[in-house]
């Protein structure tokens, strides 16, 4: 991750794979909860901060999430992305 980071100030990526699985959908399927969180495990196994945006298309009645992955000790620039983003998304 260092190595990209030197290219990038933050890195993007969805949160999930999918939007939010139906109560019950994937309780029979570890397979498939274990793939949902397939996005999130880099940024924790590195330990780095990170902030999932929900994002709402049009296409679809559920949010999708967006997550920031920020370089060690850069919290402020995922605070401040996610502010522009939330706010852009309320007007």
């Amino acid at each position: 991750m260092k190595k990209h980071f030197k290219k990038v100030d933050l890195i993007l990526s969805p949160t999930a794979p999918t939007v939010a699985y139906k109560i019950g959908e994937t309780v029979n399927d570890p397979l498939q909860m274990y793939l949902g969180d397939i996005f999130t495990v880099p940024a924790n196994l590195a330990g780095l901060p990170a902030v999932s945006i929900p994002i709402n298309f049009k296409h679809s009645d559920l949010p999708v999430g967006l997550q920031f992955t920020a370089p060690h000790f850069q919290e402020k620039s995922l605070f401040e992305i996610a502010d522009q983003i939330t706010n852009q998304s309320l007007h």
